[in-house]
């Protein structure tokens, strides 16, 4: 199985400034962007991070997902990123 252990990327963010918004619990979720749920959002003045975190194995088969994510932040003039998490 994969284990995402986002713990240590969000702590930086907050620690950073940031606020974050991750769909995970024990942090408010991010809102819908163009029909999609982003894992996470982070916030610091007018910044804005869209962060989509897919496996190998998921991370084709989301394409879509991304690509409207991809679009909202250029639309809104955030930054997005797909991370790719590997197997612990």
């Amino acid at each position: 199985s994969v284990v995402l252990d986002a713990g240590p990327s969000l702590a930086r963010l907050e620690r950073s400034g940031y606020r974050v918004l991750a769909d995970l619990p024990g942090h408010p979720q991010p809102p819908v962007l163009n029909g999609y749920r982003p894992d996470v959002v982070a916030q610091k003045g007018s910044r804005t991070l869209v962060r989509e975190i897919e496996t190998p194995s998921t991370v084709a088969a989301d394409r879509t997902q991304q690509q409207a994510l991809r679009r909202w932040a250029e639309e809104h003039g955030a930054q997005f990123r797909t991370i790719v998490a590997r197997r612990r």
